[in-house]
């Protein structure tokens, strides 16, 4: 916050002395009027990231008896000129780069531009707002440099978590991020990398970063995007300009499905050994891991684990994230040509996103191309796994 007396610290919330000063509010007539202000620990859990971050000055000012307005001046360095206007009251704020800031006190100089009656009041300061994003919710607007409010030299992100079991990804798009080491990124204080290089002026082709299940806590989560401060052959604008955009935080996740179920034989008999080969892909973000697959047989084929008949079931080894496995399975059975289906579901495992797609289509066990009467599945027989 600001003040007009002892030296206080910015804070996240926005806060500030209430009091006025000038003959504009009737207190003593005054032209210029000083407040300083430090850095100091946000009200979050990751103070280490205060000093990353633009300030907010805002104050309200106000006009009597003829035209009147208010310079803004950093540390000497005017920054803002307010229009002038007679009899009004109105509030006005303006962005600090925080690379224009000293690391220990500033002075805000708000001055009235001419000699009329001049006021100002409710002077506070505030670290840019965060924005709050949901999970898996694409978020396409524009933050940077050029966009309003106008986030020079960083952006953060706010997202909650109820409950952690895998770990996350933050999908971001960067625009004119001209070098390697331009704009670090950090989850709850924690470094992360860097966002890729791109085009001057244009978007780089995206950046996925994995947010470990160990740095996430249960509840408020932060992402920092923070700006290299200038340096040799990094001044002015250009080099300073900035965005991203299409920001998502996911959870990563598993998906099984069984997509497809065939026989190896050319050609099966009653109640010979053929070879059965089932598929199944992860179509998940993260890698599974270990599941059980469960063999079923049914008068259709719609495979359901709730009304079609259970036979055997064997596990099966973890699957990549996109990856796609087969298992072969040896079965004997009377019932080939009599209008049996043959399917396997996959047992829903913990962090399964979709416990909707985990059976396949079920085979008919026939060699004719016409069905035969339906003989209850539950005869048969499956042999036991090498």
């Amino acid at each position: 916050m600001l003040t007009g007396g002892p030296i206080v610290l910015a804070q996240d919330i926005v806060q500030g002395p209430s009091e006025a000063f000038g003959d504009a509010y009737g207190e003593a007539t005054i032209r210029e009027k000083e407040f300083t202000f430090s850095f100091g620990p946000p009200a979050t859990e990751t103070p280490e990231l205060s000093l990353f971050r633009d300030v907010i000055i805002s104050f309200t000012e106000k006009s009597l008896a003829g035209e009147n307005g208010t310079k803004a001046s950093l540390n000497g360095n005017e920054l803002l000129f307010t229009k002038t206007v007679s009899n009004s009251e109105r509030t006005s704020s303006f962005i600090i780069n925080r690379n224009l800031l000293d690391s220990d006190t500033n002075t805000i100089t708000l001055t009235a531009i001419n000699g009329n009656s001049w006021g100002v009041t409710e002077v506070t300061t505030s670290y840019i707002e965060a924005v709050g994003i949901a999970l898996a919710t694409l978020d396409s607007t524009q933050y940077g440099y050029l966009e309003e409010p106008s986030r020079f030299t960083g952006l953060r992100l706010d997202f909650k978590v109820a409950t952690i079991f895998e770990n996350y990804t933050l999908q971001v798009t960067g625009w004119d991020i001209d070098s390697a080491d331009e704009t670090q990124v950090f989850l709850n204080g924690l470094p992360l990398g860097f966002l890729s290089v791109g085009p001057n002026n244009d978007f780089n082709d995206g950046d996925l970063f994995v947010l470990s299940k160990n740095d996430i806590r249960p509840g408020a989560n932060q992402i920092e995007f923070v700006q290299r401060a200038p340096g040799e052959g990094w001044e002015g604008l250009e080099f300073e300009k900035w965005a991203v955009s299409d920001l998502t935080v996911n959870q990563l996740e598993v998906d099984l499905i069984p997509s497809s179920l065939s026989i190896k034989d050319e050609k099966i008999t009653e109640n010979v050994p053929f070879i059965s080969l089932a598929t199944v892909k992860n179509l998940g973000t993260t890698a599974s891991g270990s599941a059980v697959l469960r063999y079923y047989t049914s008068n259709d084929s719609n495979i359901s684990r709730a009304i079609d008949s259970f036979i055997i079931a064997r596990s099966i080894p973890a699957i990549a994230a996109g990856a796609t496995a087969s298992f072969e399975k040896s079965i004997q059975t009377p019932l080939i040509d009599r209008g049996v289906y043959l399917g396997v579901c996959v047992a829903i495992i913990g962090n399964d996103s979709n416990g909707n797609n985990n059976c396949s289509v079920g085979l008919l066990l026939d060699n004719k191309e016409e069905e035969n009467t339906i003989i209850p599945g539950v005869l048969i027989l499956l042999l036991e796994e090498p």
